[in-house]
């Protein structure tokens, strides 16, 4: 470690860069170079771009054996497709595929219950009144029961285990990151970064899986603590103080900075204005304040937009999940593919095994691959 002297700049001692992995593999190129020039540079994670990235991993996980199905053909929802998740980040992309992925999980979660309530498994009036008499409430003689019918179903059909996965392992880290960005709980965020190194590996998202170890490795080991905690407590931004209403840092860029440049400055400036507008400070602020102002593309007086309720799709993935029986125990040895769009398949076509037990299956990838990382990114670290 370097001592510090009364002329020690504490800015050049450690800058985070946050954005995407394109900018985690820029910095950790420049700094693994030339150390001395850029090794006070180091990556911050971009969650709104990570979690555009965890969404498409769960619906490639779960599209094969029925997400692409039901999106098409009971949800209605034709432009939500493995193209869009492709192109999360365009023409509103990313928030139709988040909302698709939450109302079919909840349809799901539905559909378990449902099963759970119509089994052997479920209390009876005696167990139920004695849980009441002891606690108050129903919830841990339900919770209990719960449980225990999951796992003897996940042990014998594979059908039930693979639609369990996405409800009680997949999208559970997807609904922790976007409350935890809501509430800017940094600690909650660090925690869905370390799981997600599992996922990307399983799912062939190598720079993203690099991003993940990354942070996770900054975060535990290579800054000091007070940069750790500075990084926790400001990775979120409120623009209104209002509790769950924050954005994260890459997306207030994404929302407030980047899209008024691409939408109304892209197609009409000529690069030679492009650089002269680079070169002035206030220029650009000028520009962002006048794309912030209400007054210049507000068109309609509308205060509030309302939309539809998601019950009623939640409802009908449950009676088609419910109807497929995909929570009955039938000792069912495979999971089959079911068609969608222009994918039509003879007989019975099997999902591919490496879209079951995804995270168990990811873990041990991850593990593998986790010392070949260190002296790739870390290299002068690892000397």
């Amino acid at each position: 470690m370097r001592g510090i002297d009364a002329g020690f700049n504490f800015a050049r001692g450690l800058n985070i860069n946050v954005g995407d992995q394109k900018n985690t593999v820029l910095i950790q190129g420049c700094s693994g170079r030339f150390p001395d020039v850029y090794g006070c540079h180091s990556p911050g994670g971009g969650d709104f771009h990570c979690r555009g990235y965890l969404n498409e991993c769960i619906a490639r996980s779960a599209g094969p054996g029925g997400f692409w199905h039901v999106v098409e053909n009971i949800l209605k929802r034709p432009t939500v497709n493995p193209s869009s998740f492709k192109s999360k980040f365009k023409d509103n992309n990313y928030n139709s595929n988040e909302e698709a992925i939450l109302d079919y999980d909840d349809g799901l979660s539905i559909a378990m219950i449902k099963a759970f309530e119509n089994s052997s498994s479920f209390p009876t009036a005696p167990e139920l009144d004695k849980c009441l008499e002891e606690t108050k409430c129903h919830n841990k003689v339900l919770l209990s029961k719960l449980k225990e019918w999951i796992k003897k179903q996940e042990e014998q059909d594979a059908v039930f285990r693979y639609h369990s996965q996405c409800i009680n392992h997949l999208m559970p880290i997807t609904r922790w990151y976007k409350e935890s960005i809501r509430y800017g709980n940094g600690k909650a965020i660090e925690g869905v970064w370390m799981i997600c190194p599992a996922l990307f590996s399983q799912m062939h998202k190598t720079n993203y899986r690099d991003e993940a170890f990354t942070h996770t490795v900054n975060a535990i080991a290579k800054w000091p603590l007070a940069y750790r905690l500075m990084y926790q407590r400001n990775r979120t931004v409120s623009l209104d103080g209002k509790d769950g209403k924050q954005l994260a840092g890459d997306e207030w860029v994404e929302d407030y900075l980047v899209r008024h440049v691409k939408q109304f400055a892209s197609a009409q400036s000529s690069f030679s204005m492009v650089e002269l507008m680079s070169c002035s400070v206030h220029l650009l602020e000028m520009n962002r304040q006048m794309y912030e102002c209400r007054e210049s593309f507000n068109i309609h007086t509308t205060k509030k937009h309302k939309k539809p309720p998601s019950l009623y799709d939640q409802l009908k993935v449950a009676q088609f999940v419910l109807k497929q029986e995909w929570f009955e125990s039938y000792e069912r040895t495979a999971v089959y593919k079911y068609p969608w769009a222009d994918k039509k398949f003879k007989g019975e076509e099997k999902v591919p095994s490496k879209y079951e037990n995804v995270l168990e299956q990811g873990e041990v990838k991850a593990s593998n691959e986790f010392n070949s990382f260190l002296h790739r990114k870390f290299p002068n670290d690892m000397l």
